[in-house]
């Protein structure tokens, strides 16, 4: 269709704006996720409404990244909701102080989401926007606007995992411990308390560590993609 390249460039920017508007704003991890996930998808049709095989690259780049990315910061979402009993940042005042590895998961997910280092999104995002000011300014600016509003809500949710518990905050292991902290010793009952289960803490850090891989060899799976694109022959069907 002869607007099919339109077509995708108004879904890219619709995408991008209400996923990253709406992911600044969130209090809770899930629907963070959802909505940075919906932006990084925006970026991905963006770059695919050029019509270029540049492009088509970027946009399978995006759809890899995308996953891996998904899954690290789902994975420190689920430990976290599972030990706090929700993801809403009222409940989770000082849990990134006995969840340190699913708090890293969180915030390197996220932060490769929103196209920001250490995670493998930043490499392709960096790729998209300067693939879109070729064609587009206010496109690029856009983008960057994006994967800063995308990490202002990453850095809500380090900020509420981080933060002091309030004396009003009920129901959790933290504010026990803190009450025990300030008894005298011979008063503190010794009961070993597994913060983190070992076999979760393994897998959040292997896919840490997948992650760096990532961003120090891309190439593993950019020579994939680019075997990939040369497969494709719709590119030759919409362009003008």
């Amino acid at each position: 269709h002869p607007d099919f390249s339109a077509a995708l460039g108004y879904a890219g920017y619709a995408m991008i704006i209400v996923g990253a508007g709406l992911a600044a704003v969130q209090r809770q991890l899930g629907y963070l996720m959802g909505y940075a996930a919906v932006a990084d998808m925006g970026a991905a049709l963006l770059v695919l409404s050029l019509q270029t095989t540049a492009g088509l690259n970027a946009a399978l780049l995006a759809l890899g990244t995308r996953a891996v990315s998904l899954t690290v910061m789902a994975m420190g979402i689920s430990l976290i909701r599972h030990r706090a009993e929700g993801d809403d940042f009222d409940i989770l005042e000082g849990w990134g102080r006995y969840l340190p590895w699913a708090t890293a998961a969180l915030v390197v997910g996220g932060l490769s989401l929103a196209g920001l280092p250490p995670g493998p999104g930043f490499t392709v995002r960096w790729s998209i926007t300067r693939l879109i000011a070729r064609e587009q300014a206010g496109g690029a600016i856009l983008l960057v606007l994006a994967s800063v509003l995308v990490s202002i809500g990453v850095l809500r949710a380090l900020m509420a995992l981080w933060r002091q518990p309030t004396p009003g905050y009920v129901g959790s292991e933290i504010v026990e411990e803190i009450e025990a902290a300030a008894q005298p010793k011979e008063e503190v009952e010794e009961e070993p308390r597994e913060r983190e289960p070992r076999l979760a803490a393994a897998m959040i850090v292997f896919s840490l560590i997948a992650c760096l891989v990532l961003v120090l060899w891309p190439q593993i799976h950019t020579d994939v993609i680019q075997q990939a694109v040369e497969s494709y022959s719709f590119l030759n069907l919409v362009s003008p």
